[in-house]
């Protein structure tokens, strides 16, 4: 008697932007661990790295495609952002869209996610005019102050088959330049603190029994404020003098080596008289563990958040949260609920809420308790799961 036929898994191809671990890599590394009994994966990056290893770890394929030095170190938002930048780039984006469309042509998949801006350019030229392969956008970055890539992708959304948007944040974004006929799921970003990457990490300084740890995590960025997270240290230490700041992340924009972010956090935490209060751990893949001994988790944004993984992190760990209030951060936290949220670059309210959050142990309780309980409804990885495999296999229905 013949075997019954099994339907085989639609083959995902994802192309990647960095190779470093970052928050997005982060979360494509848990959706992909979430759904690998269903989907297969190949994973096209720009050149090795850690997040190599790690995909590899959770069953996906690694192929390098490698990108040119001047298109991986191109960012719009980037003050070395210029004309004479963009057509330096340019004979590299010309040899990555030939090598992505090698690649896919060689791997025939069924579908093709891009995950992040210039992968979408990248993968959607490399798909063609009239695309062999639906091609699915995962858009986890605003494009506010972004007006190139707004125009730019204007043009080549026709290509796409659907958006996956990490907040309803970014999927209204995405629908002032996606052409009107492509639909957009909101798809969160899956924490799961249980299973969360790790790495190696120094060990901790101990921490005094008295002593309240305030924390910024994420990569060091002036769109992220860590400068504006120190200012207001000055006004939380005088207040509570056993306060310590804790500054988690390293700057690994390749589009933002040039402005030395980190020296210059570096230099200001001595101006501000706080070098023996605040601690630099650079990148850390512990974060859970990390999380175990802070109280407060600050995210003081200047700029765009997409989603605000910190923050989902933080409230999956029971810890409160002080954000800016703006963007998918406004979106994850309940103001009064599950943390506070303040006005934008408003270093007295962020030191404000800072100072009544460290001093209040119950409070610090409560809000925390508020925000793993969101967590665990909104960030579910059987959720994530289920709705990104049911949105691949719309677009691939002949493989259900």
């Amino acid at each position: 008697m013949a075997k019954p036929m099994t339907a085989r898994k639609p083959h995902v191809v994802v192309v990647e932007p960095i190779s470093r671990l970052g928050g997005a890599e982060r979360s494509l590394i848990a959706l992909i661990a979430a759904t690998i009994d269903h989907l297969s994966f190949t994973v096209l990056l720009p050149e090795t790295g850690e997040l190599e290893t790690e995909l590899t770890a959770v069953g996906a394929t690694v192929e390098i495609v490698p990108w040119s030095r001047t298109l991986l170190a191109l960012g719009e938002r980037s003050a070395g952002y210029t004309v004479w930048s963009l057509s330096c780039a340019l004979p590299g984006l010309y040899r990555a869209v030939r090598d992505v469309r090698t690649a896919m042509e060689r791997l025939s998949p069924d579908v093709v996610v891009t995950n992040g801006i210039k992968p979408h350019f990248v993968g959607s030229l490399a798909a063609g005019r009239r695309p062999r392969w639906p091609v699915i956008w995962y858009l986890r970055d605003s494009l506010d102050g972004r007006a190139l890539s707004r125009r730019l992708f204007s043009r080549v959304s026709g290509r796409v088959r659907g958006a996956v948007a990490i907040s309803n944040y970014i999927a209204a974004d995405a629908r002032t330049y996606l052409d009107p006929s492509i639909p957009v799921s909101v798809i969160y970003n899956i924490v799961d603190l249980s299973e969360q990457v790790q790495g190696h990490a120094t060990p901790l300084p101990p921490k005094a029994h008295d002593s309240i740890w305030f924390a910024t995590i994420g990569a060091l960025t002036p769109l992220k404020g860590q400068d504006l997270f120190l200012r207001a240290a000055v006004r939380v230490s005088a207040e509570l003098p056993e306060a310590r700041f804790l500054v988690v992340g390293s700057a690994s924009y390749q589009t933002e080596t040039h402005l030395k972010y980190d020296d210059h956090l570096k230099q200001l935490t001595s101006e501000l008289g706080l070098s023996e209060k605040v601690l630099f751990l650079g990148h850390r893949g512990d974060v859970a563990a990390l999380l175990e001994q802070i109280d407060v988790v600050v995210q003081p944004n200047r700029g765009p958040e997409g989603f605000g993984r910190s923050v989902a992190e933080a409230m999956a760990a029971g810890i409160p949260v002080v954000a800016s209030d703006g963007w998918g951060l406004a979106e994850l936290v309940d103001d009064g609920s599950t943390g506070w949220l303040v006005p934008t670059e408003n270093i007295d309210r962020l030191a404000h809420r800072m100072i009544i959050t460290g001093s209040d142990r119950e409070l610090r309780h409560r809000l925390g308790a508020n925000g793993r309980a969101r967590a665990r409804k909104s960030f579910s990885q059987a959720q994530s799961a289920h709705e990104f495999h049911q949105l691949i296999t719309a677009i691939c229905p002949n493989l259900t």
